[in-house]
């Protein structure tokens, strides 16, 4: 993968538009699959898994506190308006300089 690859991965840039590029759970499920060793079947069911217990723990008023990743909550906003918006608040784990050798390689764009 190129450094600007690279770059583009990390950051999340390289949309057509400008906008930050999206992961599919297909990308998700590949990068698992090819940083583990595991068959793509494998990893999607314990991905579905974890994600339906993270919506269902979120649903019910819990926050998710993952350390590789950080805090997730689920925020009602405007509460009392006609038209209250459910939004999750993700803070994200600070990186240390070691913590990056230590992770896997972001994920490429399908470019």
């Amino acid at each position: 993968m190129s450094d600007d690859a690279l770059s583009d991965a990390a950051t999340g840039e390289g949309g057509a538009d400008g906008a930050p590029a999206m992961r599919r759970k297909k990308d998700i499920v590949d990068h698992v699959a090819n940083s583990t060793g595991l068959k793509k079947r494998d990893v999607r069911e314990a991905l579905d898994s974890c994600f339906a217990y993270v919506h269902a723990s979120l649903s019910a008023g819990n926050e998710i506190a993952y350390p590789q990743l950080g805090k997730i909550r689920l925020q009602v906003q405007r509460p009392d308006s006609a038209n209250p918006k459910t939004v999750y608040r993700v803070a994200l784990a600070k990186v240390s300089e070691t913590d990056e050798a230590d992770t896997a390689e972001p994920l490429e764009d399908d470019a």
